[in-house]
């Protein structure tokens, strides 16, 4: 759990001075690892949800259903113009996944599908 906030908060680092996100501390009142505290589910999926808000950059998504039946959040941090291409990349990579294309399209394809990254 704390690699996940870790690299959440490296994340949100990169994310400019155009938006005021809320920090962890400020969100749950306390330093990520710090001894003794630990965040639950419900805290956690209510930051994420938060960050998707105050950010352009920050995208939310259900991935399907945890074991104890809650919603498995995703956050799919990148530009604003890749998050509104995200439909086209993901074809690029279910088009390549599948490999039923020709090699010279598949190329073409994985070198568009690198702009992405």
């Amino acid at each position: 759990m704390k690699k996940l906030f870790v690299s959440i908060l490296l994340f949100v680092s990169f994310l400019g001075v155009k938006a005021q996100i809320i920090t962890p501390k400020e969100h749950f009142g306390f330093n990520i690892g710090d001894d003794y505290h630990l965040a639950n589910f419900s805290q956690t999926e209510a930051y994420f949800k938060k960050l998707a808000q105050q950010s352009d950059r920050i995208l939310y998504q259900v991935i399907g259903k945890t074991e104890e039946g809650r919603d498995q959040p995703m956050l799919i941090v990148s530009s604003p113009e890749n998050l509104a291409k995200l439909s086209h990349y993901k074809n690029i990579s279910q088009r390549l996944a599948r490999a039923e294309l020709a090699e010279q399209e598949a190329k073409q394809l994985a070198k568009e599908g690198m702009l992405f990254l």
